[in-house]
């Protein structure tokens, strides 16, 4: 969703990491959760695709929906303005309290 260049391991590299597990993977999360927040807060508005995708989404759903892996909630408030019965999942504690006032319930774990 954003312009934002990603630097991934070659695949080689992921092989290799294949069955480890980040033990502090919660608190990496919080601690770049606000800068994640402000870096992606209006994502979304530079999005069209993705808006056309949830619009479309949000005029089929029937029934509440779940946003796994929600962070501070941008997706799930974009679709309960849509009329959506969305409430979110994170794993990270401090993405849940970064949720904007208009963000459906949210929880952490």
């Amino acid at each position: 969703m954003s312009d934002k260049a990603v630097d991934h391991p070659p695949d080689d590299d992921v092989a290799k990491r294949d069955g480890d597990w980040n033990p502090d993977l919660v608190g990496d999360y919080d601690r770049i959760a606000d800068l994640y927040a402000e870096a992606y807060a209006d994502d979304l508005g530079r999005a069209p695709f993705d808006q056309a995708l949830l619009n479309r989404f949000a005029e089929s759903v029937h029934g509440p929906v779940c946003d796994l892996g929600c962070g501070p909630g941008y997706v799930a408030a974009y679709l309960r303005l849509r009329g959506v019965q969305v409430f979110g999942i994170d794993l990270s504690p401090r993405m849940i309290d970064l949720r904007g006032a208009d963000t459906p319930r949210f929880h952490s774990r």
